[in-house]
């Protein structure tokens, strides 16, 4: 059976953290993209592996903040507390680190599974919140609770394409899975207190995802376009809230051969390859919900370009992208997003 480079890398690991771990909206991990060969780097492809092919793949995603200041969280949570609800608190955040190993295995020529398991490290959490000092009277302030890092939680998903037209290069795929609650969820804070669910690497739910990836070849271009709709459930207390995340992505080949097709075969091509990459990812986020009350100050959409590189020599691959949010409407007081930059490589074998 012919390796195809293009298929292997393609698809392989393709559905993106993004969409399973989210964009790095509010305080959840961005995930990484597909860390196989040719393709976009965070949209998913609806490509396929071969039968019995498997690609192995890390990859880091650092995700920046626009951190709340000391002063703004003291004062967002004593206006709370003087307007009735003293148990208001408000978060912030500098940045979060998303490490992922991935596996993807070729069921058939037309079924894909996939095995996600990041480790999480989210930075200089900070927390304003306020006392009342006599009655009807409080005063805000503002707590470092440090960092919280650990193994979050295991993903598995499987990518089915259920139309291919190979004379026109096109083809469509729906995928489906679910996390488990295999991460780590009692971490403490610098007082010796549990983080909040929000902060936990893992989340201690059964989420499940569908979605739908579609594609299409022409020459040295090559077009991708995502959606795919997480169901959070309920663990520790809280619901961190339904996610929606999309993507659009153009890829040119710069250099080495364009893909091709032979007769019975997949597009695939040999040898040395430089992709240019400029994609369109973002996501919406539903208000978290913690012990039945829904959290005001949660939940919203950003939408981040991204341009990147990918490098490919036979089975090896290797990417690089660095997204900046073009747009970010957040629901209350949030720290905004900042630049998120990914880095990965893939085998296949």
């Amino acid at each position: 059976m012919t390796k195809s480079c293009l298929r292997a890398g393609v698809s392989a690991l393709s559905y993106f953290a993004v969409a399973f771990s989210g964009v790095a909206l509010a305080h959840h991990a961005a995930g990484p993209g597909n860390s196989g060969g040719s393709g976009p780097v965070n949209t998913i492809s609806a490509g396929t592996l071969e039968e019995g092919d498997v690609v192995a793949g890390i990859s880091v995603d650092q995700s920046d903040f626009d951190a709340l200041s000391d002063e703004t969280l003291a004062e967002a949570a004593e206006a709370a507390a003087g307007s009735g609800d003293p148990e208001a608190h408000f978060h912030s955040l500098d940045g979060i680190t998303t490490s992922t190993l991935s596996l993807s295995y070729g069921v058939s020529n037309d079924l894909m599974v996939t095995a996600r398991l990041p480790y999480v490290r989210r930075e200089d959490i900070r927390e304003g919140h306020a006392h009342e000092e006599s009655p009807g009277v409080f005063h805000g302030e503002a707590h470092g609770l440090g960092d919280s890092e650990g193994w979050g939680d295991l993903s598995i998903v499987a990518q089915w394409r259920f139309f291919h037209e190979e004379a026109a290069n096109t083809q469509v795929a729906a995928l489906f899975g679910i996390e488990a609650p295999t991460g780590e969820t009692k971490k403490a804070n610098a007082e010796d207190e549990r983080f909040d669910a929000e902060f936990q690497p893992g989340s201690d739910s059964w989420d499940y995802f569908l979605g739908l990836a579609a594609s299409r070849g022409a020459g040295r271009w090559s077009f991708s376009a995502s959606g795919i709709y997480t169901f959070a459930g309920d663990g520790l207390g809280a619901n961190l809230g339904d996610r929606f995340a999309y993507g659009a992505a153009g890829v040119y080949r710069v250099s080495g051969a364009p893909a091709h097709s032979d007769a019975g075969e997949a597009a695939h091509h040999h040898g040395a390859a430089l992709d240019l990459v400029l994609e369109l990812s973002g996501e919406w986020h539903g208000r978290q919900e913690e012990a039945g009350e829904t959290e005001r100050d949660s939940g919203g959409h950003v939408l981040y370009v991204a341009p990147g590189l990918r490098y490919t020599l036979d089975a090896f691959s290797a990417f690089a992208s660095v997204g900046v949010p073009t747009i970010s409407d957040f629901n209350g007081l949030q720290a905004e997003p900042g630049v998120r930059a990914n880095i990965g490589a893939g085998y296949r074998f």
